[in-house]
């Protein structure tokens, strides 16, 4: 599992395997030996182009040096579009990377059903961004993506739905204690919001893998309060591969169950563990 930067900011991005090189004046580029010059910094990482707008790179033909680039750098990648692309749009991007087949592209929209991820797969893509209903079906999400050869991308720290009202526990979100558990399923982690914590997110999510305390001051998007620290060891367990099953076939209410019962733990200030972290723990 890999761990993605996004922004220019050398410093920030030491810690992180990937940097998406985000907000890039590209007009500053008049040559392909000015690219290398910008990426010269991140000479060690994997570099990703984000291109928003497409038709203003092909108007000042900036794409193609990104493409010539790309073409003899093999640790680059470009990432097209905005979060909501457009047919015409794929199907102009599409047309320019017939002519360089070797270099790897992805989109940046948010994939949430199975529909638009089979079609991003047979674009060609060689990376997919998994959100909201398709988190929870990640077990199988991973079987196809990973037979083509198409990694998958998440954002743990935002919780992830169609509506945000709807109950914080039926979106898809990863609290720290749980990311290493997708360990088979996700192949890069990126963090949604502000660029600046990053790596706040990164420390958290990597290195201490764990938040004692109110979701709510971590994770995007969370209505309710949810205390991690008394939530039951087995919470992400139940939640990887439970396919949303509480929706399709309303006999599922584990979620339900946990949350309830971690608040009557907080009440009592009880906490339970796994026995082999008891056991490490003395």
């Amino acid at each position: 599992m890999k761990y993605c930067y996004r922004g220019g900011n050398l410093v920030l991005s030491d810690k992180f395997d990937e940097v998406i090189l985000e907000k890039i004046k590209y007009e500053d580029f008049k040559t392909v030996e000015d690219i290398a010059a910008n990426c010269e910094p991140f000479a060690n990482k994997k570099i990703i182009f984000s291109i928003p707008n497409i038709n203003e790179c092909i108007n000042n033909k900036f794409l193609s040096l990104i493409l010539d680039f790309c073409k003899t750098n093999k640790n680059t990648e470009i990432r097209f579009g905005e979060i909501n692309i457009t047919q015409e749009e794929i199907d102009t991007i599409l047309k320019i990377m017939e002519e360089y087949p070797d270099v790897p592209f992805f989109f940046q929209h948010y994939i949430s059903n199975w529909d638009t991820l089979i079609y991003f797969i047979d674009c060609g893509v060689k990376e997919v961004y998994i959100t909201q209903e398709l988190g929870f079906d990640l077990v199988h999400v991973a079987e196809v993506c990973h037979q083509q050869e198409v990694q998958i991308r998440i954002f743990p720290n935002v919780a992830q739905a169609q509506w945000n009202k709807i109950n914080d526990l039926r979106k898809f979100w990863i609290r720290p204690e749980d990311l290493d558990l997708y360990q088979d399923y996700i192949d890069v982690v990126e963090f949604f919001g502000d660029i600046d914590k990053q790596t706040i997110y990164l420390d958290i999510y990597k290195k201490d893998k764990q938040w004692a305390g109110n979701l709510q001051e971590i994770i995007i998007g969370l209505n309710t309060e949810i205390n991690s620290y008394y939530l039951l060891p087995k919470f992400g367990e139940y939640r990887i591969k439970c396919n949303k099953n509480c929706w399709k076939t309303n006999k599922c209410h584990i979620c339900d169950r946990i949350i309830e019962l971690s608040k009557n733990l907080e009440e009592n200030n009880i906490r339970l563990i796994e026995k082999e972290e008891e056991k490490k723990n003395g």
